[in-house]
């Protein structure tokens, strides 16, 4: 430093700190109030309006009405445009909970609003007795009526069916339907499992032929079907029995059938099969085809052992054979094609038996039957 003191353009200010790390001889700055009061001051000002010497405006305005400290809008009080027509009040913007109750002596009271009512399809017939059906799960509120529309319950009845044919559990099935909670589209179910069966074989009929009786009888359980149900069940099937005739050509002599059995297991009475005969509209061709199969019921009834036959009416595949029933079939079978030669005939005898569980002991019992056939122009089966 003491070589630098005798030029006079070196001083300390122009050496600045670095050449003097004591600081002596720097002058001390102090900083204005207008400084100050820049730094700290007020969020807001920094945001007023500034004009710089360049002629170029720097605008950041805060409009009024539109944003609080809190940056929240608030439109309270503006018109929104058409001097106020269609705003909101604030009167209206709360509605009454709950209306007022009119009392039963005013004259503007209304019966029919009070009573419980429901909107139903157009194939419910009669007046609903107004009880409660069940409790809706949300809010518990009583629903009356039918639980479902008309097209949604023929989809569960059909999904019940289908069910009843897989597992053959009649206590499962009349307990389902009971809980679909709709008595008055009880006769669609007899329809829904007549019409369904047209598609299945022997044993599935037979399983449609043993549900008729079990809600005929179980009334503890199935309180819902009555013997009027049952009948107009059967009604609405024959009437649509000529399209069912198009899909299955031989739904005439299933309906006989049904007809005939539902008769002996005492599901109908043996004069409504006179009663709907004297009911049918015989004019045209569907008339003569229901006819037809009423008079072929009656006459299934009038034979000797009816009963008996009627029981086994679908054939030996209805699933109720024992094993020596079973066996006595399949020699009889086996005899008959070895005196016939028939195989056609043979072979749809063992489609009708439906016994796929049963096919080993038709393999036994046909060598052993080849083998003591004595007949020598008997071919080797």
């Amino acid at each position: 430093m003491a070589e630098f003191e005798n030029r006079p353009e070196i001083t300390v200010s122009t050496m600045g700190k670095v050449h003097n790390p004591s600081g002596k001889g720097v002058p001390i700055k102090i900083m204005k109030n207008t400084n100050k009061k820049q730094v700290h001051a007020d969020p807001k000002e920094q945001h007023a309006t500034v004009t710089s010497n360049k002629i170029e405006t720097k605008r950041n305005i805060t409009r009024k009405k539109s944003a609080n400290d809190n940056f929240n809008y608030d439109n309270k009080g503006k018109k929104q445009g058409g001097h106020g027509k269609g705003a909101w009040n604030s009167h209206d913007d709360v509605l009454d909970e709950y209306a007022d109750v009119i009392d039963k002596s005013d004259p503007l009271y209304d019966e029919q609003e009070d009573a419980p009512y429901v909107l139903v399809g157009a194939g419910v017939h009669g007046e609903l007795n107004g009880t409660k059906t069940q409790y809706r799960d949300a809010d518990d509120v009583p629903i009356y009526g039918a639980l479902y529309t008309e097209t949604e319950f023929k989809h569960r009845t059909e999904e019940i069916i289908r069910e009843l044919y897989d597992s053959g559990d009649f206590s499962e099935v009349i307990t389902s339907l009971n809980e679909l909670g709709c008595p008055q589209y009880a006769p669609l179910i007899i329809k829904r499992a007549l019409s369904l069966s047209l598609d299945h074989g022997s044993r599935e009929r037979e399983l449609t032929s043993q549900l008729l009786c079990e809600l005929a009888s179980s009334k503890d359980e199935a309180n819902f079907m009555s013997r009027s149900d049952i009948e107009r069940g059967f009604e609405i099937c024959m009437d649509g029995l000529p399209e069912l005739t198009i899909d299955c050509p031989d739904a005439r002599h299933v309906m006989q059938s049904y007809l005939a059995r539902a008769v002996v297991d005492e599901v109908l009475s043996p004069a409504y099969l006179r009663d709907l005969e004297t009911s049918l509209d015989l004019s045209g061709e569907d008339g003569e085809l229901q006819l037809d199969v009423v008079r072929h019921a009656m006459l299934m009834l009038s034979r000797e052992h009816c009963t008996a036959r009627l029981e086994h009416v679908w054939g030996p595949g209805d699933g109720n054979r024992t094993v020596e029933e079973l066996k006595g079939i399949i020699d009889q079978l086996l005899n008959e094609y070895l005196l016939s030669l028939d195989l056609e005939e043979a072979t749809r005898c063992v489609q009708e038996l439906n016994a796929p569980l049963f096919h080993h002991e038709l393999v036994k019992r046909a060598i052993k039957i080849s083998l003591e056939h004595t007949k020598p122009n008997s071919p080797n089966t």
